[in-house]
């Protein structure tokens, strides 16, 4: 399969009412604008479409397909609508979390939800992995760690024997999609979500 040009978002299993599929529209159309405000963060929804396309392809590295789920506990970042957008792509369902659970409500919602991924912030790095021991089903779940400060706070950083460095996942990777992946209309699962600091906002001007 021929790879997608640079700035394209290459859609697996994207029906036209998700939100990856109007986010790719505005990705081929107008790569340029920018679509990620968050602090002094301003990024493109190209780059914003280039960091989806190289986690879902991160994802499905480690196996996640269609109808899968994706556990995603972030504050509210770049990372968050990143990994939102990556999810849908590929067809899987983005699970919202609760941050402020601990281990075994964690582990609870791991369980329950059929979660084969979780996208966290470095400051639940615990609370992931003793969560991640609790399950009571002991299935693939692929972690992916991202670093709350920044690359420049995270060098030097270890991470636990296998868990994936979320920035070098969502890195544009060279290789080719799989596909075509059959079509499911993705769904947002969501529990008990808590105040969110750091506003952060999506735009298309």
């Amino acid at each position: 399969m021929k790879r997608p040009a640079p700035g394209r978002v290459a859609c697996l299993a994207v029906t036209a009412e998700s939100f990856a599929q109007a986010w790719s529209t505005v990705v081929a159309l107008a790569p340029e604008r920018i679509a990620i405000v968050c602090g002094e963060r301003r990024i493109t929804f190209g780059e914003f479409g280039a960091r989806a396309n190289a986690l879902a392809r991160s994802l499905h590295d480690d196996g996640l397909r269609p109808g899968d789920k994706v556990a995603i506990e972030l504050v509210n970042s770049p990372e968050y609508l990143e990994t939102f957008f990556a999810t849908q792509l590929l067809g899987c369902v983005p699970v919202n979390v609760n941050y402020r659970y601990v281990e075994a409500e964690l582990a609870y919602l791991f369980d329950n939800s059929d979660a084969a991924a979780v996208v966290y912030h470095d400051e639940f790095a615990s609370t992931v992995a003793s969560a991640s021991a609790m399950r009571a089903t002991q299935g693939p779940l692929a972690r992916y760690q991202v670093h709350h400060f920044g690359a420049e706070h995270a060098r030097g950083t270890a991470l636990e024997a296998g868990v994936r460095d979320y920035e070098a996942a969502s890195r544009s990777r060279c290789g080719r999609w799989p596909g075509p992946a059959p079509c499911r209309r993705p769904r947002a699962t969501r529990s008990n979500v808590g105040a969110r600091p750091r506003p952060c906002s999506l735009r298309a001007r």
